[in-house]
């Protein structure tokens, strides 16, 4: 029995010390599906839709979700937003949440494999802090697009992308992420 502890052991600390994971099926049947719209160039009024500069909120003073870790945001409409989508995309509502939901579970799947913490804040405010910087965000924005994510690392600023944009190759430029 004592000999099989060791290497137990030792496999224990090597499973717990690989913070990367492989994708599973479900994520690279969703990847490789939706790998066309990964493509897209993010240019003109939806670009500016995604600088962080529209959403920088200074001197908040209400109640406000705190980062200070390396993280991914995913930010998801609220109800109110939803509706006016209904309002707008009528009968096409139902297959453009079809869409943006597989999208996002797209871009979980690549930002678990990284081992990188994914937060989904409920609140209007989100506060990142830096190592050499604070940047408090208003979320939920009317111009704030739906759907979308933010990258942290706390040694840079925060990148608001579609989750069109998000690629395993973007996630791992971001945070410094090697092969």
């Amino acid at each position: 029995m004592r000999p099989l502890i060791v290497p137990l052991f030792f496999l224990l600390v090597l499973s717990c010390s690989n913070r990367e994971t492989k994708l599973n099926d479900l994520c690279v049947d969703i990847i490789e599906a939706d790998s066309f719209y990964f493509t897209l160039p993010l240019e003109g009024q939806y670009k500016v839709m995604y600088q962080l500069e529209n959403y920088i909120t200074p001197g908040i003073n209400v109640k406000v979700k705190t980062i200070d870790f390396n993280c991914a945001v995913v930010i998801n409409p609220t109800y109110e937003q939803l509706d006016k989508l209904k309002e707008i995309l009528g009968p096409d509502f139902n297959e453009n949440l079809k869409i943006n939901e597989r999208h996002s579970d797209a871009v979980r799947c690549i930002i678990e494999s990284k081992g990188i913490p994914i937060i989904v804040p409920t609140g209007q405010f989100v506060r990142f802090i830096g190592k050499n910087r604070t940047w408090d965000l208003d979320i939920r924005r009317d111009t704030f697009p739906d759907w979308k994510f933010i990258l942290f690392n706390e040694r840079m600023e925060p990148v608001v992308l579609p989750t069109v944009m998000v690629t395993m190759e973007e996630v791992e430029k971001y945070f410094g992420i090697e092969e």
